[in-house]
């Protein structure tokens, strides 16, 4: 580590100054420079309430001080990314407000064809499947995840690139070192091998609701596309994709029922002029054509279906159906029926979501 990293950690941990006034800062003085300014001029480049602000830290005496508090990174095995370092993401360096720098746990997100899957804490059965189903079909395309490991969408979109084998990456509302909710505790350390989670916060910074708007701008800038899954009216979902189309990034949209409170917001964003989408390669062939015959290559079957079994395979689609639901339909015996869902779910057709309700699989 060079001793411009530790002016940069410094600089950036330097509390009573937002960071579009850190942004301007550096335009007048480096950060070494700005360590090396005494108080009195600090006072002449600040406003009253950032100077009001600045005087209530205290400030390290010698650099040796910031160094023993990047030391105690390395020990909960979190890494500092400064906008300047090579491994910085550089999308986030184009988007308006960019972060001046990113904690980590895990790698750094490097890869060039990234989507984010956001979308209501709470969703139906239904939204939930669809998230997973999404980022898993297009992981295997060769898309990366990102997210914001909260309950709901997000926390199935990254197992869904998870049980793909790919990695994923978490923008968190809090520090990189807190799990939260707590029920995410498996798939968070499970990401930490598979991707990794990141923040723009301190480790041990709560996870404060204003924190979480704000996180948004660092999903949608790392990505390519954001892809929104059952959203309500008033959702942060909705923040995401404001920060999107400030980005200039493209919003796709996964349509609900009309008289549906979770997908208000979803259809919102179609009659806005958002791309609705119903499968994966919806979003492909708009902004990754290439990776789409990863994707076909991929969901193409090996064994043709018999008679019962394409009529059982008609009946289901990506709402969930109960199994008597199903033998009603398909006038079939109860035995005949739960064989063929179990060859075809053997075979990769359909899915058990949970118990005794099943979908196709895309």
């Amino acid at each position: 580590m060079s001793v411009n990293n530790l002016y940069e950690f410094w600089f950036y941990n330097l509390s009573g100054i937002n960071r579009s006034r850190k942004w301007e800062l550096l335009k007048i003085h480096s950060e070494q420079e700005l360590f090396s300014l005494k108080k009195e001029e600090w006072q002449l480049l600040l406003t009253k309430k950032e100077w009001n602000r600045f005087c209530k830290q205290s400030l390290p005496n010698n650099i040796e001080e910031t160094e023993k508090e990047y030391e105690k990174l390395k020990e909960k095995q979190i890494r500092f990314l400064y906008w300047r370092q090579e491994d910085f993401p550089k999308k986030l360096i184009e988007i308006p407000d960019p972060p001046l720098g990113l904690y980590i746990k895990g790698s750094p997100p490097k890869e060039k064809k990234i989507i984010a899957i956001v979308g209501t804490r709470t969703p139906t059965a239904y939204g939930r499947e669809m998230a997973r189903v999404f980022a898993r079909e297009l992981s295997v395309a060769g898309i990366t995840i990102v997210s914001g490991l909260a309950a709901g969408v997000d926390l199935a979109a990254h197992k869904g690139a998870l049980e793909a084998g790919k990695k994923t990456y978490g923008v968190l509302g809090s520090g990189v070192d807190i799990v939260y909710p707590k029920e995410n505790y498996m798939t968070y350390h499970q990401m930490l091998g598979q991707g990794g989670v990141l923040s723009e916060y301190k480790p041990n910074a709560a996870p404060m609701a204003y924190r979480f708007p704000e996180r948004n701008r660092i999903i949608s800038g790392l990505a390519d596309g954001i892809f929104i899954v059952e959203a309500k009216g008033r959702s942060g979902s909705l923040i995401t994709a404001d920060c999107g189309l400030e980005q200039g990034k493209d919003i796709f949209v996964l349509p609900g029922r009309s008289i549906d409170p979770f997908s208000e917001g979803c259809n919102w964003l179609i009659r806005q002029g958002a791309k609705l989408v119903t499968k994966p390669s919806h979003i492909l062939e708009d902004i990754y054509p290439e990776c789409e015959k990863n994707l076909k290559n991929t969901n193409k079957k090996d064994k043709l279906l018999d008679n019962k079994e394409k009529i059982v395979y008609d009946c289901l689609g990506l709402e969930p159906k109960y199994v008597e639901d199903i033998l009603r339909e398909t006038n079939l015996t109860v035995s005949e029926g739960i064989s063929i869902l179990f060859r075809l779910e053997l075979n990769g057709y359909i899915e058990q979501i949970v118990k005794d309700y099943y979908i196709i699989r895309l």
